[in-house]
């Protein structure tokens, strides 16, 4: 391919060949960024390869639009907003969570005790079944 510096589309080269030594030259890494427009009008406006989609964001309003054209370079538009994310922040948990050691153990002790009268009402039945 020809070397190209001023963008010029020649007439005597394939138009196909000249697409892609125009798509070669755009996609180097000077343009970087986001690409600002202001406002519909101004995406509408936004020229842009046939079969391509880019991102143009509004200056004026938290918007962006996809723009996207097809083979013959005709383009569709659609309108996303910007919504503020709510980041969730580690809440502290509070002592009312938790038990206290002496809680605990009054309620280990409770377990505890009932169960061994389940165990000696058992032992008690078992015996008086014994019995007769």
């Amino acid at each position: 391919m020809i070397n190209n510096p001023y963008n010029y589309i020649n007439p005597y080269m394939n138009n196909v060949q000249s697409m892609q030594q125009l798509q070669t030259q755009s996609q180097s890494p000077m343009q970087q960024g986001l690409i600002r427009v202001t406002g519909i009008e101004g995406a509408k406006a936004y020229q842009m390869y046939p079969n391509s989609t880019t991102a143009l964001f509004d200056n004026n309003e938290d918007i962006f639009y996809v723009k996207s054209t097809d083979g013959a370079g005709f383009g569709t538009i659609k309108v996303y907003k910007f919504t503020a994310v709510e980041q969730e922040t580690k809440t502290e948990q509070t002592t009312e969570d938790f038990v206290t050691r002496q809680e605990f153990e009054q309620l280990r002790q409770e377990v505890m005790n009932n169960g061994k009268q389940s165990i000696s009402k058992r032992t008690n039945k078992d015996k008086s079944t014994n019995d007769e």
